[in-house]
């Protein structure tokens, strides 16, 4: 466990509102699996009983080894519940929803969001191909989203670098949902029902752009970012 930053493959044990969150780094080896989840367990017992964790693999591609490992030397003998996988791996994601997992960001305590909906999922990274992010409100990526990674997202899309990669905004069929990318430079997008198309020739390509829906129809408005 890591009371600090520490380093990028060091596993942390972290609290928030939700409860507790187990980090498990994409940088582990997998060897280091068992060794890591007995350090976190033995340095953390004393609050782990009873405790509500989340298991937080990042975009970690995990085996069904691995998942396993991770019940059987942190989530049992430990004495947690855990309330939520996260994974931004699609096939680890399958595995987890295979297994009757519960997946997904969970909502902080407090008030009801509106509609229903969940809070506002922050990434403070970027994404990298095979990645996949699927949440029910709003979603913003502090980096890139490059080609292969993919994102849907029931309400509004932003993504603060470049966008090569796939993004769904209102993916449950709001047609009123926006993207607003930094630099675009994909090939598609997709809003609501609608799925456009684009061009490199495109003169708002590599630009900063929000994409909505103008009656109907696929419209990008290219914006300024240096004097916004």
């Amino acid at each position: 466990m890591s009371d600090g930053e520490g380093r990028r493959d060091d596993m942390m044990l972290k609290g928030d509102a939700r409860g507790l969150r187990l980090v498990v780094p994409e940088e582990l080896a997998p060897g280091m699996m068992k060794e890591s989840l007995k350090n976190v367990l033995g340095a953390a017992r004393h609050i782990l009983a009873g405790a509500r964790v989340v298991i937080d693999l990042r975009g970690r591609a995990c085996t069904e080894g691995e998942v396993l490992d991770i019940l059987t030397h942190f989530v049992w003998p430990g004495g947690v519940t855990v309330i939520s996988w996260i994974s931004f791996h699609a096939e680890t994601l399958r595995l987890l929803r295979a297994s009757g997992f519960p997946t997904g960001e969970p909502p902080m305590p407090g008030p009801t969001p509106p509609k229903g909906r969940p809070p506002l999922l922050l990434i403070p990274r970027s994404l990298r191909s095979g990645q996949r992010v699927e949440h029910g409100a709003d979603v913003v990526v502090a980096g890139h989203v490059n080609d292969g990674a993919e994102i849907f997202a029931v309400g509004c899309v932003v993504v603060w670098g470049r966008l090569q990669g796939l993004v769904h905004a209102g993916c449950a069929g709001d047609h009123g949902a926006q993207i607003l990318v930094r630099s675009f430079e994909a090939p598609q997008y997709r809003i609501g029902s609608k799925v456009s198309y684009v061009d490199k020739d495109a003169p708002w390509w590599g630009k900063a752009v929000v994409l909505c829906l103008e009656n109907d129809a696929p419209v990008a408005h290219q914006i300024d970012v240096k004097n916004a």
